[in-house]
């Protein structure tokens, strides 16, 4: 894959100013380092993260540990409030910004 950052810190500078944000919105810390890597790297998420960011309220339920509700919510409010909408929401949305790597992610905020 393409390095998408002039420099390495400005790469460290992003994925530090997003993981503030995921910890400000209460993500629980094991479900970091796969947001980040989708977002930053384009890496597949796991299956509770890929449902949550199609937007598949169902599957993401059926997929979450028992009283996460929590843990969904949080989830849905870093994507809205600090990440780009073209790489959450539906499918189509998941599929072409796991395909498309070269344009780097700039936070919404």
């Amino acid at each position: 894959m393409p390095d998408l950052y002039d420099t390495r810190r400005e790469r460290f500078v992003v994925r530090d100013h997003l993981r503030a944000r995921l910890v400000e919105r209460g993500v629980p810390v094991h479900l970091h380092e796969g947001l980040l890597a989708y977002i930053l790297e384009r890496r597949e998420p796991g299956q509770f993260l890929r449902a949550v960011l199609r937007n598949d309220l169902l599957d993401a339920v059926m997929r979450m540990s028992p009283g996460s509700f929590e843990v969904l919510r949080a989830v849905v409010l870093f994507l809205f409030n600090h990440v780009p909408a073209p790489c959450w929401g539906s499918e189509a949305r998941v599929v072409a910004w796991l395909a498309d790597t070269s344009v780097p992610v700039v936070p919404c905020d």
